[in-house]
Parts: C-alpha cells; structure tokens; sequence
C-alpha cells in the first residue's frame, strides 16, 4: 500500500512533469501588458504558471475587453458568461489539448487582488497517462498563485463556469454532456446553489436528509446521497476557489490523492 507521503511526492511528480513552465513558450500581443494590466511585471516562468500550460504549449497573451457568452441554458436570471477584461492567454497543445484552453489573469479594482478566470479547459486527459488533469492544473497553479515574487500583488481568486447538469445542452462540439458540474466541486469550487437547483429542493423532503437547508453545492455533496442528487439533479454556474481558503484546498489535495494508487 503506497503512503500519503509518497502520494504526496508522487503528485509533485506529476505536476513537474506535466506543467513545467520551462518547456512552454510564451509571445504577447503588444509589449508591457503584463505592467499595464496587473500593475507589475512578472517573470515568463510565473505567467506560464498562473494561466496552467501544459508542458509544450505555445501561449498567446493579449490584453482584451470585457466580453460575454450566451450560458448553455436557459438561465432564469437571463445571466450571460462574462468574460473578464484583461491579460487573456490562449494556449495550445498538440499533444495535450485538443482545440485550446483559455485564461484570463486580471486586476479585480474592488478587492484590490489579482484574479484568475479559467475560462476553457480542453485537455485531451487520456494522453497524460493520468487520472485527475484537471486537479493537478488546479494545484499547479495555486503553487504559483500561492508564491508570487515580492512586489506584486495577491491573486486571492480562482473562477470558472462549471458547466453541465440537469438543464444544460450538450457540448457544442461533440454532443457529449458537459462534466464541469461534477469535476470542478471535487477540485475544491464551490457556489451557491443555482435557482433551477433550490426550486426543486421542496419536492425533496426526506432524501436526501436536510437537503432543503442546502446553501452551496458542497452542502450538498457532505450529505449522505447527496453526490448522487446533484449528479441527476443539479446545475453548474459559477464556481470560486479562494487561493488560501483551507477547506478548498482540503478538497483538492483530498481528491489528488485518491488519483494516486
């Protein structure tokens, strides 16, 4: 039976073999956005970092507006994604990533805090050669995220759309369902959960128990029966992950281990 210690090292293992920042590289659209979106600059190594490449990637960073896409239901607050102005990176990977995925790093003037939008995520995971992809580019990185060089500022938010769930199309692409709604909550997110959600809570008075004091998806999945009621029955929207929030990272390391037999 392999320890948690070398559970522990193994997955450090991983993320040094799968996103090591060294081996990608990185342009930009015009020179010194990095200063005049986060007010710093930084080094290539963390940028790569923060925005979760996988190794061999080629990364395109450029400094864009605010811009929205219609949710994949029909949401009831009429709410569209929004995608936050500042550094986008789009990276792709032919071994790695099958289109490309989508980062967003940007300067958040009401907290006064660099955040982090994930904004498309489409690993190819069976070339990794393991399970968990999305949990270890989650921990890669917060490692990052948790360490920045002296004279910058904090990056205390991770956010996505965890899409997928009872009322949501399927992918536009393939046609499959959507999986965030289920992946993302084991990596350490959360949310509050989406009125398509809690309006159905009353037609569930016994099981699972307490369901109807429900607040957050992670209220729900602490509930015995509670995975499998949000599987069938819940929606995905969006869903933070604070940087030093211990319950979150809890989760995740929670969730990277059991990936390592």
């Amino acid at each position: 039976m392999t320890s948690e210690n070398d559970k522990r090292l193994e997955i450090e293992r991983r993320i040094q073999a799968y996103f090591d920042p060294s081996q990608s590289k990185i342009s930009f659209g015009d020179k010194g956005i990095v200063k005049k979106e986060l007010g710093f600059d930084l080094p290539l190594s963390n940028l790569i970092g923060l925005v979760g490449a996988p190794c061999d990637s080629e990364i395109l960073v450029e400094l864009v507006d605010t811009d929205t896409i219609p949710p994949g239901f029909d949401d009831p607050e009429n709410k569209d994604e929004i995608l936050p102005a500042g550094l986008r990176a789009t990276i792709t990977n032919k071994k790695y990533i099958a289109d490309k995925n989508v980062v967003f790093i940007y300067f958040n003037s009401e907290s006064g805090t660099v955040r982090i939008y994930i904004g498309t995520v489409d690993f190819l995971s069976r070339n990794f050669g393991v399970s968990g992809v999305a949990a270890l580019m989650t921990r890669s990185i917060l490692n990052w995220a948790q360490n920045m060089p002296p004279g910058t500022r904090k990056i205390d938010q991770l956010q996505l759309m965890a899409a997928g769930g009872r009322n949501w199309g399927d992918r536009y692409t393939t046609k499959e369902r959507w999986i965030g709604y289920n992946v993302w909550p084991k990596c350490g997110f959360n949310m509050e959960l989406h009125p398509t959600t809690t309006e159905i809570l009353p037609h569930f008075p016994k099981f699972p128990a307490k369901i109807g004091s429900c607040k957050t998806v992670r209220d729900v999945l602490k509930l015995a029966g509670g995975k499998e009621f949000w599987t069938a029955a819940g929606d995905g929207w969006l869903m933070d992950f604070g940087v030093f929030d211990q319950a979150s990272l809890d989760l995740l390391d929670k969730y990277l281990l059991e990936q390592v037999k």
